[in-house]
């Protein structure tokens, strides 16, 4: 009797074990098409700061699609290719300020793609990063934001890597 115990024991554990590494690939795989989303929106912020190096204005959906070379449309993809929806999990859009001087992109999930998890992840012109998601649920979605603050914490242009004023 004591032995069925244990073996059922053993087993029950294998099944979780089992279970919880069959989950495994699904959650890998919605990281890897977050970090396409995020991917884009730094794409698009670069593409962004040139234009408005260039014309000392900030791009709307349409100038922004033709300064990423897209060749038809304004819809901007997610992906190796920005202008073709294939491959691609997020769309970005761009709002902007009254006056042109600052902006908002949004990548949204593209279907069938969904993300209840993080949701749409946004960055501005100032470098703030956020995501919209249902409330404390943002696990899968911090290091969006603290991507960027580790990064300032350790950069200082004043002094040099010891320090010391340059």
């Amino acid at each position: 009797m004591k032995a069925w115990i244990v073996q059922f024991v053993v087993l029950a554990m294998l099944g979780a074990l089992v279970i919880y590494i069959m989950g495994e690939p699904q959650r890998h795989r919605k990281r890897a098409d977050r970090v396409d989303g995020k991917a884009a929106l730094l794409k698009a912020t670069q593409a962004q700061e040139r234009f408005l190096t260039e014309k000392q204005l900030y791009a709307d959906q349409a100038q922004l699609a033709a300064a990423m070379v897209i060749s038809s449309g304004t819809t901007i993809y997610s992906g190796e290719n920005p202008g073709a929806a294939a491959g691609s999990n997020y769309t970005i859009a761009v709002e902007l300020s009254a006056d042109r001087r600052s902006f908002t992109l949004t990548a949204s999930p593209l279907p069938p793609f969904t993300d209840s998890e993080c949701g749409t992840f946004t960055l501005t012109s100032n470098s703030v990063r956020s995501w919209a998601t249902a409330p404390n649920n943002d696990k899968a979605c911090r290091w969006w934001v603290a991507t960027r603050q580790r990064q300032s914490n350790h950069w200082r242009p004043e002094s040099d890597h010891r320090g010391r004023s340059s």
